[in-house]
């Protein structure tokens, strides 16, 4: 009898200790392993899994792509002046006029040199004008061409015989900025022109006038009159000097030579032959 009541008390013993001998049936914990450094070893509870691309939300200072954007106007590079055009030419005899166009709404010439190639039919270089002279020269300059002028070169003493079948022109001068220049400005009046003729051909044109400047000066002006004709067209050249104040001086232009059938004057242009700021000089000589 003592074995049964001996196992009966240990019974009695492990019930009021409330503890239950383990079973072959308890699972005991997996243990956690860390792959993390020391300094991290922090238990952290485990998240969902999240599959695809995670996008951040933009913080309330980030900018908006999805707004307008105002792109900043560029500044197109200055389109380079356009070149002086030649209009036409005419022979008279021994005399050649060259009419030069500018076609630039601000740019313009003041006292610039050139060269004019003077061309012949088979292509011989009959001279050049312009190559020889001095700037300031009246036969190797251009005075004055301002925006939308028109001025006329040339050569009153070709060699006996020569025909003119084309020319081609070089201008040496700077283009000038007209918005930056005060050139003064010439008024003519009391303009006619005279025709005297030798014989059937030859004879002299002659304009007359009076010019005005309206800068104090002094100025000289170089006054250019466009004579046309059923045949072909002259110029006739003259020279206002020392002008200014205001009043008007006389002024006289000749031309020499072969006069164009039913010859009439269509138009006479002036221009100071010096600015202020521009060119090689801003005085003129001889006032």
């Amino acid at each position: 009898m003592r074995a049964p009541i001996t196992a009966l008390l240990a019974l009695m013993i492990a019930a009021c200790r409330g503890s239950v001998a383990p079973s072959a049936s308890l699972r005991v914990p997996d243990t956690v392993v860390s792959t993390a450094s020391p300094a991290a070893a922090t238990l952290i509870p485990s998240m969902p899994t999240v599959t695809g691309t995670v996008v951040p939300e933009p913080s309330a200072t980030a900018a908006r792509t999805d707004a307008p954007q105002t792109a900043s106007p560029s500044v197109a590079p200055e389109p380079d002046p356009l070149p002086v055009e030649v209009v036409r030419f005419g022979q008279s005899g021994q005399s050649l006029f060259v009419e030069i166009h500018n076609p630039n709404a601000d740019f313009g010439l003041v006292r610039s040199g050139f060269e004019l190639a003077v061309i012949g039919e088979g292509g011989d270089i009959i001279t050049v004008v312009g190559s020889a002279g001095l700037v300031g020269a009246a036969c190797c300059t251009i005075y004055q061409l301002p925006p939308g002028g028109r001025y006329t070169i040339g050569d009153p003493f070709l060699r006996e015989g020569a025909e003119v079948a084309s020319v081609e022109l070089t201008v040496l001068g700077e283009w000038e900025r007209w918005s930056d220049l005060e050139p003064a400005t010439v008024t003519l009046s009391n303009v006619s022109m005279n025709v005297e003729t030798f014989d059937a051909n030859e004879g002299v044109i002659t304009i007359t006038g009076r010019a005005a400047v309206d800068q104090p000066g002094p100025f000289n002006a170089v006054i250019q009159g466009y004579v046309e004709g059923a045949n072909g067209f002259v110029v006739v050249e003259g020279y206002g000097e020392c002008l200014g104040g205001g009043s008007a001086r006389a002024f006289e232009g000749e031309y020499y030579g072969r006069i164009p059938r039913s010859a009439e004057l269509d138009e006479v242009v002036a221009y100071v032959t010096t600015v202020e700021g521009a060119g090689d000089t801003s005085a003129p000589p001889g006032c």
